[in-house]
């Protein structure tokens, strides 16, 4: 008499973990079709992420020596479950280290490039990336002449606080404006330089999070 019931139970149960696996993989499957998009798969009150990739990332500066490198480590520090980001210069010599006193310099912001090694601008990495932050506007220029890249191309001084004029080696840069370039000497307006970097870091990272505003996204 009590194994009747107990049966039923455990057919029903049976049937209810088959339902639910079977309707989650039909919505995986839905969504492997299109790598452009998120989808998010409510399973008994769940949401799962079954996203493919994280955005891209690509960092543009002059011989990806000094202020690409190190603003591109920040960003992967800032958002390391959303991005993947590389550098590149367009003057750049492929293998060749990081700057010393970037180096030096940048063990006080906590980033590490001893193991950098600078690449040069290519098509397959300008083609691949969903976001590019460029350093000098002539770069973006020289950037949408080359490879005809304009949209998600933005020159990285936008991401600075609005309406601030920061001091960096005796100027001023603010939103529009070029970053400065890395100077020569330990009291060149070098240190000021990471600082505002740090500021593009941070409104980058503000500016994803608005765009793709679930934990992980990827596109």
């Amino acid at each position: 008499a009590m194994a009747s019931p107990l049966l039923a139970l455990l057919f029903l149960i049976v049937c209810v973990a088959g339902f639910v696996f079977g309707w989650s993989r039909c919505q995986r499957s839905h969504a492997h079709g299109s790598s452009k998009k998120r989808e998010i798969v409510p399973l008994l009150g769940l949401r799962v992420d079954v996203s493919e990739r994280r955005l891209r990332l690509l960092v543009i500066g002059r011989e990806d020596r000094y202020r690409a490198p190190f603003l591109a480590r920040l960003l992967q520090i800032e958002l390391p479950d959303l991005v993947e980001v590389s550098s590149a210069g367009f003057f750049a010599s492929d293998g060749d280290p990081a700057d010393e006193h970037a180096q030096r310099l940048a063990v006080k912001f906590a980033v590490d490039l001893s193991e950098h090694r600078a690449s040069a601008v290519h098509p397959q990495m300008v083609e691949s990336a969903d976001y590019v932050l460029i350093l000098e506007d002539s770069l973006r220029d020289k950037l949408v002449i080359a490879y005809q890249r304009n949209e998600r191309a933005f020159l990285a001084s936008l991401f600075l606080p609005p309406r601030v004029a920061i001091p960096v080696s005796g100027g001023v840069v603010k939103q529009g404006a070029d970053i400065p370039r890395f100077g020569d000497g330990e009291d060149s307006g070098s240190y000021e330089l990471f600082q505002l970097l740090q500021m593009v870091s941070f409104g980058f990272g503000q500016y994803l999070r608005a765009e793709h505003p679930m934990p992980g996204l990827h596109v």
